[in-house]
């Protein structure tokens, strides 16, 4: 693809909540600076927005636009969010494999034989 071509993207995203779609885009590098709910984004020669529920990308200069990345992303930090939510409420988290394994702690209220 020639160097002057721009690439563009635009996705509806109805069910990601822009704080959880922001904090995963910092995690794989991205430069994200928000705006209340709204955001801009910026990684190499890839820029972009986020506002309304729609993720609007833009890829300059031979830059290449991983979609892919920021869905595991996503999918990790929601992962991580509700790990925390559960580790309030005495839940433990570990891993078994790929796997997520959440386990009830005992002292909160749960009975073990």
């Amino acid at each position: 693809m020639p160097c002057y071509t721009v690439q563009t993207a635009s996705v509806e995203l109805n069910n990601v909540d822009h704080a959880t779609l922001a904090k995963a885009m910092e995690k794989i590098g991205y430069t994200v600076l928000r705006q209340g709910k709204n955001f801009t984004f910026r990684k190499g020669g890839v820029s972009g927005s986020y506002q309304n529920n729609r993720l609007n990308m833009q890829a300059t200069g031979g830059a290449r636009m991983n979609t892919d990345a920021i869905k595991v992303a996503v999918s990790e930090q929601i992962i991580a969010d509700k790990a925390a939510e559960y580790a309030e409420a005495g839940w433990e988290h570990t891993m078994d494999g790929d796997e997520h394994v959440f386990t009830k702690t005992a002292g909160y209220g749960a009975v073990f034989a």
